[in-house]
């Protein structure tokens, strides 16, 4: 077996952080390898880079096979072996901080959320991100760190709620994709959501039910995320006035699309347009 293993901490600084790093690592453990506990002051990410772990938790018995990623609150009970005597190769990540379990709790919803990420390979960047923290000097590393595992948790969240929509409303993603595009083609001009419930033969309320669930907006926020798309990009590409783009984006009131730029983007269309880029 091998085990890389790392620790970070600043006691005095973690304390008041929501996330704080203690230990990370990768094993890539034998095949008697099992562990056993409860009442362990923190958390434990676990991410199945080859082979496969069995993990008993709460009331359940799951596998961690390739890219599956598990997160528990180790002051439950936990047992996790490599199964069925094979190999089981995994990065780990103990981790605790005021919202640590919170946040853990957020993303099981009272079981345990096992979650596939086979198609995002990348996810292993965070384990480099980490290895290359442990080793800097910075003064600020322990701030970054937090930030590091804010993101980690809250992509796994999202991953998870989509995942959800995706299996509950998989026989409307035709209809969806169909509305989306719809409205990147002809955001110029004024699209009603009764016109869209129409399109996918949904009623009104259960289309923007549906919409929302799959594509994490309201009809009407993905709408204006479309037009300020084409906005800033005619701000950036032409000399169109500000009144001109707004009635090629499909707002005839410039005021109504300077607050909703504003709104979304953080500034107005004049600054966005004078704000120098990289």
């Amino acid at each position: 077996s091998v085990m890389e293993s790392y620790s970070i901490i600043n006691r005095q600084i973690t304390a008041k952080l929501p996330f704080f790093v203690t230990e990370f690592g990768k094993y890539d453990c034998p095949s008697e390898y099992f562990t056993e506990r409860d009442g362990l002051s923190s958390c434990l990410l676990f991410y199945t880079l080859d082979g496969q772990g069995l993990l008993r938790y709460g009331k359940g018995e799951y596998l961690l096979s390739r890219h599956r990623v598990a997160v528990i609150n180790c002051r439950n009970y936990q047992y996790y072996s490599t199964a069925s005597n094979g190999r089981w190769q995994f990065i780990w990540i103990h981790f605790d901080g005021k919202c640590a379990e919170d946040m853990v709790d957020i993303l099981n919803e009272g079981a345990l959320s096992v979650l596939d990420f086979s198609n995002r390979p990348d996810f292993y960047y965070y384990f480099e991100k980490l290895q290359k923290l442990e080793q800097s000097m910075d003064k600020n590393r322990e701030l970054v760190l937090s930030n590091l595992m804010n993101d980690i948790l809250s992509e796994l969240i999202q991953h998870h709620q989509r995942s959800i929509s995706e299996q509950r409303y998989a026989e409307h993603f035709p209809r969806i994709e169909y509305a989306a595009a719809y409205m990147m083609k002809n955001y110029s001009r004024k699209i009603t959501i009764d016109e869209l419930a129409g399109l996918c033969s949904l009623s009104k309320y259960y289309f923007i039910r549906i919409f929302q669930c799959v594509t994490g907006d309201t009809p009407y926020t993905f709408l204006t995320l479309c037009r300020l798309k084409q906005a800033k990009k005619l701000l950036l590409e032409s000399n169109a006035s500000v009144g001109e783009i707004a009635c090629i984006v499909g707002y005839p009131d410039v005021k109504n699309f300077i607050a909703a730029f504003k709104k979304h983007v953080g500034v107005t269309p004049l600054q966005f347009r004078k704000t120098p880029r990289v």
